[in-house]
Formats: C-alpha cells, structure tokens, sequence
C-alpha cells in the first residue's frame, strides 16, 4: 500500500512540473509576441511620421505638366502685353495721297559754232497735287539730265521742292544750262519722288 502511494505522489509530482515547465513556458511567450507587436506598431508609426515629416518638410517637384501650366501663365502675359503692343500699333505713319501729270521735257541750244552747239537749256517739269483734303506739306522732286544716246552718262541731278496744301497743283521744273562738250549732247531727263507728306492713319 506504501509502495502504491509513493508511485502515485511521484506520478503526481512529474505532472506538476511537466505542467509547471510547460505553462511556464507559455507564460514566458505570451508577453513577448504582443511586445514584439507594439515594437512593429510603434516602428510603423514611427515611420509614418517621419514620412509625414519630411512630405511636410520637402513638398513633390512639380512635374512637366506643373510646369507648363507656370508656362502657360508666362505666355498669358506675354500674349497681353503683346496684344496692348499691337493695339498701340494700329496707328501708322502713311503718304498722302497724290497725282503726277504733264511730264514735260525740252532742250533748246542757244549758240551754235559751225555745226556744234555750243551753250543749251535743258528743262523737266511735273505737276504735282495732292489728293488729301486735310494734310498739305513739302513735296521733293529729284531731277536727272543725261544723254540720251548714253544714259548712263549723268550731266546733272537737281532736287526741287515746293510745300502744296489739300487738294492743290504745284509744278515743279528744273532747267539747266550746259556748254561743250555736254552742250553738244542730245539732252533728256527722268524724275523721282524723294520726299512725300505723309499722316497717321489708325485702324480700329
């Protein structure tokens, strides 16, 4: 009967530190998997700020499309103020409007010597009007004599200018005299325009 007893308290004594070692080992486990977790937590979070942290800190770039749109602005106001550029441009400075009639050119020889002129007037002459019914101002004519068997051959250039109001005819001539050898040319002449009034003309 001892002896029944005895294994019995022994049986009892290994099942209660089998249970001790095996509850006790649980025990140990448990609070370190819910650390392990607030550590993972805690990481996390701790991550999460510092990601908040530095967006806060270091905004994005702005990408292609961010910028033109900062383009887009630019050119807005690059097309105002080149728009306030070309409205401001609708005014130009313009000629008059004018006629030239009655081109007339002579040449007489005043003194022969045998068969040689020897001293000759040439003149050129143009009427001018000017068409505008407001703006009057001077008009320049430039005048060229030359040979007319050899055009290239310049004997004189003269200028004439005469100031004509609104809607009047000036005539403007020019004459020349040569003696030898250009006396003993056959002398002609052309015409040119140099100066012009002119007045501002605005488009709406």
């Amino acid at each position: 009967m001892k002896t029944y007893t005895f294994i019995v308290v022994l049986i009892l004594i290994a099942l209660i530190i089998t249970s001790v070692y095996f509850f006790g080992g649980e025990k140990t486990n448990i609070p370190f998997l819910p650390g392990s977790s607030e550590k993972t937590k805690s990481s996390s979070q701790s991550n999460t700020q510092e990601d908040s942290a530095s967006k806060k800190i270091n905004p994005p770039k702005k990408t292609s499309s961010d910028s033109g749109g900062g383009g887009s602005d630019s050119s807005g106001e690059t097309s105002s103020f080149i728009s306030g550029s070309a409205s401001q441009n609708n005014c130009e400075e313009r000629q008059i409007s004018y006629s030239l009639t009655k081109f007339q050119k002579t040449s007489k020889c005043n003194e022969f010597s045998g068969q040689n002129c020897i001293d000759k007037t040439a003149t050129c002459s143009i009427d001018v009007k000017n068409l505008d019914y407001n703006i009057g101002g001077t008009f320049t004519i430039s005048f060229t004599f030359f040979d007319l068997k050899d055009e290239s051959y310049i004997i004189q250039t003269t200028q004439v200018f005469y100031p004509i109001e609104p809607r009047n005819i000036k005539t403007f001539l020019s004459e020349i005299n040569v003696q030898l050898p250009d006396s003993n040319k056959e002398i002609s002449c052309s015409y040119i325009t140099l100066e012009i009034p002119t007045k501002t003309v605005c488009s709406s």
